[in-house]
């Protein structure tokens, strides 16, 4: 039961998570969809004419290629052991920017941020965004990873592509993008007023691109005057929104063509109904700053949704007093939260309350020390206090099989330890508190029971973890000499982490950390001799892996690892062999596609996918591989999808669905190159309305 608990939550943190990344990402709107065959951008609009300005110098193309470099996992040349020239893993986009009179527009600068490939929406954190500058006659050249997706986007302050940002898929090759016109802001300007026409100030009016939950592209606040003004708009329909404290919502939908300035848009605002009341803490003394809205209930898109939005908050006075209107509805869901205290929710109020009182508990603080079983403190690991009402009780052994070093809790409960292992968590919910330590030289810790009053600075806790066992580990290659260099990542022998999972990088995409922790009970890099001890390690039967850039990975070692002391073990790493993979269609002509390869299998070998990706050629290089047996099979072309602030996010596994029909088996050779052939056969397409 706890593990389904557990799982169900983890599963709302990643969507969550997933949602907040693309809003930070994205600008609403339709992107532009760029033709991946190389034949420009089809917009069917006539160009806006844009004045040009200077801008920043391109970065040349040895520059971009370090950049990237840096982000990539080096892939060795298929045949001998040199890594490949950091300039192979770049392609080049190249086109021409023109307004609406199909004249170059120089001095633009062009943006592009690589997207984590196959999951929409989340850019890795270690590639910085690439850019380019056109020159004199339009033209730009911009350097990115191959093999990426991104979003592009103009950075000049007034002027956008056609509509906002445009997003290109599987950037494999140099591509011509041809024509890629450039548009002013489209701008919606107006006053907020009230029903008698009087200015009203204070108000929030945004613009989203899609109505459903997106992050607006464009938000303004009225001013004493009433006016406001909306910028950055490209042409298409834009849905407009009004959100205040003390007045009902205003909603309209406008259609914006290219340029278009529309001035002197009218809104009118209602009062509507109001509750008002008191915001007190546990010792009854007013909040001053307090925030307090309601749980309003919203038409979108056909859906009718209840939602609780800051805009539409007020603040208490030093009195604690609200007085919060914009109500429609005869009961309403009333919430009320400040800084250092615990939000209170009052559910079903009457609407013309006059007296309501709202109560927010102080938040306490816990201070102590980590240290171990022998008295030593333990520095740079992490601690959350957590409250019965945070999290659900689990089992710490439980959490650390599901989840492995996953810590727990919200991000502002939760400290790490200095030299001396002291910490100091604010923000701590008063209640039954469970206090957790997290570290990489430590088996998991807990101190459960402690109880903290509102507002009360919690001392003298004394939190102590057991230093667990250590593997150290020797890594050699086949000739019995030291490697450097290598990882080496421990894990419970013969057991497949719950709602966990890896994403096996592309030797030509940028390495992706995923957020939600590791499953791996420990890892390591080895030294000059080829050393390396990880700790904090569980009693037991563990599962020892080593890679390296230059060998393939070891045969998986199990090791017993004690509950205390160190056990040690030796790893070898394999002569690499490759795979020269050709991708055809059912014509037999080269086409880009993804696959997997699985293996090596057999002869007590744990197999493992690699996911791959054959450029527009049909070709790609795959290794280093441990020699053995494999099977390939390509997988299902995915239906491009732009993730617009809003949707559910697109988060499909490593894989993706696969065409078991293409399986083709083969093998790899130490030190040589195999051949093989994958056949895309022809696929079907269902088309239907949905009623």
């Amino acid at each position: 039961m706890q593990a389904r608990m557990l799982v169900s939550v983890f599963v709302l943190v990643a969507v969550a998570a997933g949602v907040f990344l693309a809003q930070q990402t994205f600008w609403p709107g339709s992107p532009d969809r760029i033709d991946t065959s190389g034949q420009g951008v089809t917009t069917g609009e006539t160009p806006v004419s844009v004045d040009p300005a200077a801008a920043e110098v391109s970065p040349d193309p040895a520059s971009a290629a370090a950049e990237v470099d840096a982000a990539h996992q080096r892939q060795a040349v298929a045949g001998d052991a040199e890594r490949e020239d950091p300039a192979a893993l770049i392609v080049r986009l190249t086109g021409r920017l023109i307004d609406r009179d199909s004249k170059p527009t120089p001095g633009h600068v062009l943006r592009f941020d690589v997207q984590l490939d196959g999951i929409q929406g989340l850019v890795p954190a270690n590639v910085p965004p690439m850019r380019a500058t056109s020159d004199d006659a339009g033209q730009f050249v911009l350097s990115v990873p191959r093999g990426c997706d991104g979003i592009l986007a103009l950075e000049r302050e007034g002027y956008l592509l056609l509509s906002g940002t445009a997003r290109l898929a599987d950037v494999d090759e140099d591509r011509d993008l041809g024509d890629v016109v450039v548009l002013a802001q489209s701008r919606v300007s107006g006053r907020v007023v009230d029903p008698r026409g009087q200015p009203v100030a204070g108000v929030k009016v945004s613009a989203s691109g899609r109505i459903f939950g997106g992050t607006p592209a464009s938000t303004s606040t009225s001013a004493d005057d009433g006016t406001f003004s909306l910028d950055m708009l490209h042409p298409g329909e834009w849905h407009v929104r009004t959100a205040s404290g003390q007045h009902l919502p205003t909603q309209l939908t406008l259609q914006m063509g290219p340029e278009e300035q529309l001035r002197d848009l009218e809104l009118t605002v209602e009062p509507g109904r109001w509750v008002s009341g008191y915001v007190i803490d546990d010792r009854g003394q007013p909040i001053e700053g307090a925030k307090v809205g309601s749980v309003r209930q919203q038409e979108l898109s056909g859906m009718k949704i209840n939602r609780f939005a800051l805009d539409e908050t007020v603040l208490t006075d030093k009195r604690g007093w609200f007085s919060l209107a914009g109500l429609k509805d005869d009961q309403v869901d009333i919430r009320a939260f400040g800084a250092g205290h615990v939000a209170d929710t009052q559910r079903g109020v009457e609407v013309g309350t006059t007296n309501l009182q709202l109560r927010l508990l102080r938040q306490g603080e816990v201070v102590g020390v980590l240290q171990d079983a022998s008295g030593q403190p333990i520095a740079g690991s992490r601690v959350t206090a957590l409250s019965g009402n945070s999290m659900p009780s689990l089992d710490e052994e439980e959490m650390e099989l599901h989840f492995g070093r996953m810590p727990l809790g919200r991000m502002q409960d939760a400290a790490v330890t200095g030299e001396d292992g002291s910490f100091r968590i604010a923000n701590v919910e008063p209640g039954s508190v469970t206090v957790r330590a997290t570290g990489q030289s430590h088996r998991p810790a807990r101190l459960a029971g402690l109880v903290v009053a509102p507002g009360q600075v919690h001392e003298g806790v004394v939190v102590v973890a057991d230093r667990g066992g250590v593997a150290r580990v020797l890594v050699v290659n086949e000739a019995g000499e030291p490697v450097a260099s290598a990882e080496v990542t421990v894990m419970r022998a013969l057991q497949q982490p719950i709602g966990s999972f890896h994403i096996v990088a592309e030797s030509t995409v940028p390495s992706f950390a995923s957020p939600f922790g590791s499953a791996d009970l420990g890892r390591g890099t080895t030294n000059a001799d080829g050393v390396v001890e990880i700790g904090g390690l569980p009693d037991g039967t563990a599962r020892l892996v080593c890679s390296h850039a230059d060998y393939a990975e070891s045969r998986a070692l199990e090791l017993v690892v004690p509950a205390r002391g160190v056990a040690d073990a030796r790893l070898v790493v394999r002569r690499a062999g490759f795979v020269e993979v050709q991708v055809v269609d059912a014509d037999g002509q080269p086409m880009a596609a993804k696959f997997v390869v699985h293996g090596p299998v057999g002869n007590g070998e744990n197999g493992r996918d690699r996911q791959n990706r054959a450029g527009a050629d049909g070709t790609a290089h795959v290794g280093p591989l441990p020699p053995g047996a494999y099977w390939a099979e390509l997988l299902l072309p995915q239906q491009e999808h732009s993730f617009h602030p809003g949707d559910m996010p697109h988060w499909p596994g490593p894989r993706g669905p696969v065409l078991e029909s293409t399986r083709r088996e083969f093998k790899v050779t130490a030190d040589q190159v195999s051949q093989m052939q994958l056949e895309m056969p022809p696929l079907v397409r269902v088309h239907g309305v949905v009623r």
